[in-house]
């Protein structure tokens, strides 16, 4: 169903009072919630040339960070299972592959662990993996990426998940660099539905995108590595779309729909994610085709980061570059919700069984681990609504 008039009236009186008391909540909000925007300098027709279908055929899907030195502090029990985000438009089928949510784990009580430094391999433990259906509210990102080693500007693709009519969620890395210096990619554009090389819902340009400015910026960037994204916890960004040439948004109802977000959401249970992985041509993506791939797995970790009170929730997966930014899913109440986006991996294999792996050679990732979307990207997300 489309949104109704109530739905759109209640986003938009939302918007309006927090654009009218941004001023005076600033001094309320933390430190780590502050919203930075960015605006591409090229026009939305000038971005719509440029991803020509062949362009996207041969983008070079943006590595996933590994945990490296992305450092943690002792994580504390505390009660969880919060609220949902915004709605959306209508809710997008899940594939046949979902998953129901493990069960006896206490309620009320969180999946806490000790602090720990450095790369982090899990114990396997997943449900299944493999080729997915596609859900028509996840899509490919494309954007033209900064290659700080090489010098130079590529394309590139990540994944995203539309949580309104206009807004896509997706992880902060494929936004820019976390690193006060850091670079900001550019040209986004997002294809929801996407599956081989059909874009049934088209594909929509996007001129801001927001993020927490403590992404990237001092005391919390922690030199993570040379592309930087020191404070994992709050790898996640807002994408806002633009409408296309018949004036539709991308997550309306009669278009590809959208998914609520769950804020502070049960840190037990098991979790669907869906991604695009093309690194290396994997899942047979090539410049002919790419289609979703999907794993799913109980809540293995929940840890706390230095610096700030940011979480990750760690869990099994078998993915690689590309899927960066895909949603987590949880089912809560019987509904499916985004509780996390998929922002690292834990140690680095290489598809061709060296040891540790080369600079530039296809890599893949037994372990990962997704930014807890809380009151801050809730925050983050209602001032993306403004944009």
């Amino acid at each position: 169903m489309p949104f109704t008039a109530r739905t759109l009236t209640a986003l938009a009186a939302a918007a309006a009072v927090l654009a009218s008391t941004a001023g005076a909540a600033s001094a309320d909000v933390s430190a780590t919630s502050m919203p930075a925007v960015q605006t591409d300098s090229h026009t939305r027709a000038a971005i719509a040339r440029y991803w020509t279908p062949q362009r996207m055929q041969r983008v070079r899907p943006l590595p996933i960070p590994a945990a490296g030195k992305a450092i943690r502090v002792a994580a504390r029990s505390r009660p969880s299972g919060g609220t949902p985000g915004s709605a959306g438009g209508k809710r997008s089928r899940l594939g046949a592959r979902g998953l129901t949510p493990r069960k006896g784990l206490p309620s009320g009580s969180a999946f806490a662990h000790t602090s720990y430094v450095g790369l982090q391999e899990l114990p396997w433990n997943i449900t299944s993996y493999g080729q997915a259906n596609p859900i028509s509210a996840v899509g490919r990102l494309f954007f033209r990426a900064w290659d700080r080693l090489h010098g130079v500007w590529y394309d590139s693709s990540c994944t995203g998940t539309l949580v309104s009519a206009n807004i896509v969620l997706t992880a902060a890395h494929c936004v820019r660099e976390g690193r006060p210096d850091g670079v900001r990619n550019t040209l986004f554009s997002f294809a929801p539905g996407h599956n081989g090389t059909s874009r049934p819902y088209g594909t929509f340009t996007s001129r801001q995108q927001v993020t927490a400015a403590s992404w990237y910026s001092a005391p919390y960037y922690n030199s993570a590595g040379t592309g930087g994204g020191g404070f994992y916890g709050q790898d996640y960004a807002f994408v806002v779309l633009d409408r296309d040439a018949y004036g539709r948004n991308a997550g309306d109802g009669n278009m590809a729909g959208a998914y609520s977000f769950y804020m502070n959401a049960p840190t037990w249970g098991s979790l669907y994610h869906l991604g695009y992985p093309a690194e290396g041509g994997w899942n047979g993506c090539s410049d002919a085709s790419c289609k979703p791939w999907q794993c799913s797995a109980p809540i293995q970790r929940y840890d706390q980061y230095a610096y700030a009170s940011k979480w990750d929730l760690g869990f099994s997966c078998y993915t690689t570059g590309g899927a960066s930014g895909g949603p987590q899913f949880q089912s809560i109440g019987g509904r499916w919700y985004v509780t996390s986006v998929l922002s690292h991996m834990g140690v680095v294999h290489c598809q061709n069984g060296a040891n540790p792996c080369p600079a530039g050679s296809p890599r893949y990732g037994l372990s990962f681990y997704g930014s807890y979307l809380d009151s801050d990207a809730q925050s983050i997300f209602n001032y993306a609504l403004t944009q």
